[in-house]
């Protein structure tokens, strides 16, 4: 993994917070890694290029 995907993956688990709680949405790199594969692929399913 890059330094630059790090980067970004902290800013995304610093800057996400839950409406209803007001905590972070991801405690973790993998959570990151989790949610961003998830939209990646509904994404590309909705292009139909999947």
């Amino acid at each position: 993994m890059t330094s630059k995907t790090r980067i970004l993956m902290r800013e995304i688990q610093n800057k996400v917070k839950s409406t209803i709680t007001g905590q972070k949405e991801f405690p973790n790199d993998d959570a990151v890694i989790d949610y961003a594969i998830k939209t990646i692929y509904d994404l590309m399913k909705k292009q139909k290029v999947l």
